[in-house]
């Protein structure tokens, strides 16, 4: 891992712990649960940072990381739906316990559908966060529309991350 990797993951640690700071802060002053799984994706977020920092990319490899990094868009989408389309929430907390078990099946039972749904779940909630913020941008506050930009900046993320964990896969499969 190149140093700018660690700058740049450190940067989205410190942003992550900051943010998480803030939704805590609001938290208490409010009194409402909504932030919570903000709090958890941002948690989930700041330990991801500092595990790849320290034990580097191929710590997504060891299953229960792999499960939890997946619970960052899940948690973000449920946040969303709940504060801003309540007709969704219900079958967006279905989509994110089908990713969620799909993944923990697909590591124990090693079938490749299962993997294959839970890369779809995560892929649909990430769309979620693409396009909920612009949808909800007449709802909320000025400038919440940049929630929509941090989607896709994290479908790239997924992206790159499922090619490089499908590179690693290869390999352990079939030696270089």
């Amino acid at each position: 891992m190149q140093f700018i990797d660690k700058i740049i993951l450190g940067a989205s640690g410190f942003l992550s712990l900051a943010i998480i700071w803030v939704f805590i802060r609001q938290y208490e002053e409010e009194k409402k649960g909504l932030n919570f799984f903000y709090i958890i994706g941002f948690a989930i977020n700041l330990s991801s940072s500092i595990l790849v920092i320290f034990f580097n990319w191929i710590v997504f490899n060891q299953t229960l990381v792999s499960i939890f990094a997946i619970l960052i868009p899940f948690t973000f989408s449920i946040g969303l739906t709940i504060e801003y389309f309540k007709k969704l929430t219900l079958p967006t907390i279905i989509l994110s316990i089908t990713g969620v078990v799909s993944m923990v099946l697909f590591y124990y039972l090693q079938l490749s559908w299962l993997q294959n749904l839970s890369y779809l779940t995560v892929i649909i909630s990430l769309l979620q966060l693409i396009i909920l913020p612009f949808l909800a941008s007449k709802k909320a506050s000025k400038g919440f529309w940049w929630v929509g930009f941090g989607g896709i900046l994290s479908l790239i993320l997924f992206g790159l991350l499922y090619l490089y964990l499908n590179q690693i896969t290869f390999y352990f499969i079939v030696p270089p």
